[in-house]
């Protein structure tokens, strides 16, 4: 296996955690509204490892993103399009984990008192995360792809041995609070 299709299995690997922790935690925060299911460490675990990975998926993006835009003008007007998305995308997807992370901080200074507003902003999140974000799953491969060296294209993943260990760590901890009635699956496809 070569240098790059080592980095873009481990991304897809880290794609399909990510995706397995964003459904399980919307499963959780809708079961929350339905009676009393205190989901608080399992919250806690989904939203330590949605805030890493997003950090880590949002500086993939941007510089994705930074390396194609000066050839922006060579595309044709959906694909500039799609990177005016994908700005105001990543725009707000920032703010939506941010709001998620002060809404973890303030449930868990709060107690139990803070857990219905942290679940309504883990609804929004989740709202978020499965009509907008999720129907932008590789939109630009195929303006990076052509665009990319197999050296930059690494330089661009951010990926080394720690950020590897830590999703690992991460992704172990959200596995280890995962609630008996909640569904933590890992969905294998071809990217």
């Amino acid at each position: 296996m070569s240098d790059i299709e080592k980095t873009r299995e481990q991304i897809s690997n880290e794609r399909r955690h990510m995706a397995a922790t964003q459904r399980a935690f919307g499963q959780a925060i809708r079961q929350a509204t339905d009676g009393e299911r205190p989901y608080a460490e399992f919250y806690g675990a989904c939203v330590n490892y949605l805030e890493f990975i997003m950090e880590r998926f949002h500086a993939q993006d941007q510089s994705h993103m930074d390396t194609i835009m000066p050839l922006r003008d060579t595309f044709s007007k959906e694909d500039q399009a799609l990177l005016d998305d994908l700005n105001e995308t990543f725009i707000r997807s920032r703010s939506e984990i941010d709001d998620l992370v002060v809404a973890i901080k303030q449930f868990k200074q709060d107690g139990a008192s803070g857990r219905a507003a942290f679940e309504e902003a883990g609804r929004k999140y989740a709202e978020y995360y499965m009509t907008i974000l999720s129907k932008r799953r590789h939109s630009i491969r195929h303006l990076v792809d052509p665009n990319y060296t197999p050296e930059q294209y690494q330089a661009h993943s951010y990926i080394t041995e720690e950020t590897i260990q830590q999703e690992k760590e991460l992704f172990g901890r959200v596995e280890a609070t995962v609630p008996a009635d909640v569904t933590l699956e890992v969905i294998f496809r071809q990217d």
